[in-house]
């Protein structure tokens, strides 16, 4: 399964998704201009990642805003 990596800036949060080192992580400011594009390919690798997941799952979320739009 593929890495997942977005680099943060300052309206999107970085992101790692990587199931063979076991790094889930959400870090940073989460305002984007669009979300449901932003977290688009997010949710399609969480789609996927839970079919065959790892025996454990640590997922850490780091925001330190989060826009509920």
């Amino acid at each position: 399964m593929d890495v997942l990596h977005f680099e943060g800036r300052d309206d999107t949060p970085a992101i790692v998704l990587d199931k063979m080192n076991g790094i889930f992580e959400i870090s940073g400011r989460s305002l984007p201009e669009d979300s449901a594009v932003f977290y688009e390919p997010v949710l399609k690798w969480i789609e996927r990642y839970k079919k065959e997941p790892n025996s454990n799952t640590d997922f850490a979320f780091k925001l330190d805003y989060c826009n509920t739009s």
